[in-house]
């Protein structure tokens, strides 16, 4: 995979939405070609606030029919198993999400625990 078919968004606590919708618009809304995504959730050390949660179902939502074509695949990486329970309870009662998803723990994938939460963050 090439860096021009790849998006990373690495989140963390506290992140900021509205440069995190910006960069959704700018990386995959509006894509020129598709890409695959990796969501590196590493960073949060809980799930964000209920708010932030249907902000982001809001706009998946609406944002449907681009989410369909610009995203091929979804990576999305958690720091514990609790988390990823969560969240795939939040794409089975909230939002599924359109393509395919894969959702690992840092346990799960050994070669990223020597990378850390990364430097970027929104």
């Amino acid at each position: 995979m090439s860096s021009s078919d790849a998006v990373v968004f690495r989140l963390v606590d506290e992140f900021c939405w509205d440069t995190y919708a910006e960069d959704v618009y700018s990386l995959i809304v509006r894509a020129v070609q598709p890409v695959h995504v990796t969501w590196d959730l590493r960073g949060m050390t809980g799930m964000p606030s209920m708010s932030i949660v249907l902000k982001q179902a809001h706009l998946m939502h609406t944002e449907r029919e681009a989410i369909r074509r610009n995203i091929l695949t979804n990576t999305v990486i958690v720091r514990s198993v609790a988390l990823k329970k969560t969240l795939m309870w939040i794409f089975e009662n909230i939002y599924a999400p359109q393509n395919p998803t894969n959702i690992l723990t840092v346990e799960e994938c050994p070669q990223l625990r020597a990378l850390g939460a990364g430097n970027s963050e929104i």
